[in-house]
């Protein structure tokens, strides 16, 4: 019986995996295979909602509307500005810094697409008034929204938070090292290629 039910559960997975690449969203495929091993009675529902974390669901949920918000009031295009005004006339490296930071830190409070999409256009501005090469500063972004060790925000550090029994201090002990490591390696990285 243990058998069937781990080759049933194996095939739900496959083809949730499957309808992926039909144009359906991953929620959407990967909600299908539970129902299927729902349905299937693969697994017990009041086992699924054990495994249920509820704080990281209301942490997630809680982010995107904040993410929005940020985006439809105008208040990451304000930062941005702000930022790109305060930069202006310094060294091209500090330059980079500052928007590596930039996107590592509107990747903590919105999705790193969100942020990638709202802070490209900025900065291409902005490479068109400082004399430089936009290529790099939106493949900068592109780089850096992706770095998101410092808190338990990005989906995957949230996940983990459960069933590790981690806090957010963990998060701020462990990421806060390799954030800064990452801002440095990915704006060395783009300087060389590019300024």
């Amino acid at each position: 019986m243990r058998e069937r039910g781990a080759a049933a559960a194996i095939f739900c997975f496959l083809a949730a995996v499957a309808l992926t690449y039909t144009g359906l969203s991953i929620a959407v495929s990967l909600l299908s295979g539970v129902l299927a091993m729902l349905l299937l009675r693969i697994v017990p529902v009041g086992e699924v909602y054990r495994a249920v974390d509820w704080r990281t669901l209301a942490l997630i949920a809680g982010l995107l509307p904040l993410g929005i918000a940020m985006d439809t009031t105008g208040t990451a295009r304000f930062i941005a500005d702000r930022m790109a005004v305060l930069v202006a006339g310094y060294p091209t490296l500090l330059i980079l810094i500052a928007i590596a930071a930039l996107a590592t830190a509107f990747s903590l409070v919105m999705s790193n697409i969100a942020a990638t999409v709202l802070l490209v256009p900025l900065v291409l501005v902005m490479a068109g008034s400082f004399g430089l090469d936009p290529r790099g500063l939106a493949l900068l972004v592109g780089i850096c929204t992706s770095n998101s060790f410092l808190l338990p925000t990005h989906p995957v550090n949230a996940l983990l938070m459960g069933p590790g029994n981690y806090r957010t201090r963990d998060y701020l002990v462990a990421g806060g090292a390799l954030t800064v490591v990452f801002i440095f390696v990915a704006v060395g990285i783009v300087s060389l290629l590019y300024f």
